[in-house]
C-alpha cells in the first residue's frame, strides 16, 4: 500500500479465490482503518450518528467462512463499536436465496437516515450466470 499526504491510496491485494488467498483481518482492519481515517473529518467528530453491519453467508457453507465472518464482526463490534448482526442466506429449498437477500438489505434499511451508515458483508463468492 501506498499513501499521500493528502489522499489516501488504498489498494487491495490482488488475490485468487482459494483460502490461503485471502485477505486477513489485520489486513482488512488496516484498509478499513485508513479508509475510515481519510473519511472521517477528525478523530474527535462523528461522521454517522449509527453504524449497522449486515455479515452474511450461506447455510451450506462449503467455502468455511463462517469462522472468518466471526472474527470481521468482532472486529466491527469491538474495534469500532457498530451494530452487528450475522445471517445465514438459505440454500433455497424454503425460500428463494434472492428473495431472501432482497428482504434482509431493505430491513437493513428500513428507517435509516443519511447519518447513517450501512455495511453489507457476503461471505462467499458470487457469478453472474
Amino acid at each position: 500500500m501506498s499513501f499521500s499526504n493528502t489522499r489516501p491510496q488504498i489498494a487491495l491485494p490482488v488475490r485468487g479465490f482459494g483460502p490461503q488467498d485471502q485477505v486477513t483481518v489485520e489486513e482488512f482492519k488496516h484498509i478499513l482503518t485508513t479508509a475510515c481515517d481519510y473519511a472521517l473529518p477528525s478523530s474527535k467528530s462523528k461522521k454517522y450518528n449509527r453504524v449497522q453491519v449486515l455479515l452474511t453467508y450461506w447455510t451450506e457453507d462449503d467455502l468455511h467462512v463462517k469462522n472468518e465472518v466471526e472474527r470481521l464482526r468482532d472486529t466491527f463490534e469491538r474495534g469500532y463499536h457498530y451494530d452487528c448482526v450475522t445471517d445465514q442466506i438459505p440454500a433455497g429449498k424454503h425460500q428463494s436465496p434472492n428473495q431472501w437477500m432482497t428482504r434482509k438489505l431493505l430491513d437493513l434499511g428500513d428507517g435509516t437516515d443519511s447519518n447513517e451508515l450501512l455495511i453489507f458483508y457476503y461471505g462467499a463468492h458470487g457469478r453472474f450466470r
